[in-house]
């Protein structure tokens, strides 16, 4: 698999994730071997889980109040 990206582009996006600690760089001679660390993600991962159930509850409301009122004509 290729992807039109330039090795500076890619560089550029793996300093960014190294910054938010989300990979760890170890080199080995000339190359550079990334590790995913997941654990900045798990407060984001609790919020989005948090909203999920919100939007969801909020989403079932609406979804039944259309349902009672289709029939109705608008005011």
């Amino acid at each position: 698999m290729s992807y039109d990206i330039s090795l500076a582009a890619v560089s550029k996006h793996l300093k960014v994730l190294e910054r938010a600690n989300l990979i760890h760089k170890e080199k080995s001679g000339r190359k550079y071997h990334c590790r995913m660390n997941p654990e900045p993600l798990i407060p984001v991962s609790q919020l989005i889980k948090k909203y999920r159930s919100f939007w969801n509850e909020r989403l079932d409301e609406l979804e039944s109040f259309i349902d009672k009122n289709k029939d109705k004509p608008a005011p």
